[in-house]
């Protein structure tokens, strides 16, 4: 299953968009920048490292918590 991806990044003053991004969370994502140079990365290949994270127990209301369903989700595919 793959998990794919698509992101844009704005410039905040000018609501300009200097990159977009497409692909698969867990293969490759290409990246195109507005002055049109395109790169392209295989997140297989990169290293993993991992995470770091207080307990929920001590984590406030707005922490990490929150995405645990999507964690779990994650790591199950």
């Amino acid at each position: 299953m793959a998990l794919l991806v698509t992101a844009e990044v704005k410039h905040n003053p000018t609501n300009t968009i200097v990159c977009k991004a497409h692909g698969e969370w867990n293969g490759t994502l290409e990246f195109t920048y507005s002055n049109g140079e395109t790169k392209v990365i295989d997140t297989t290949t990169l290293p993993v490292y991992p995470k770091k994270i207080r307990p929920l127990e001590k984590q406030g209301p707005m922490e990490s918590s929150l995405f645990e369903d999507s964690e779990q989700s994650l790591l199950c595919v």
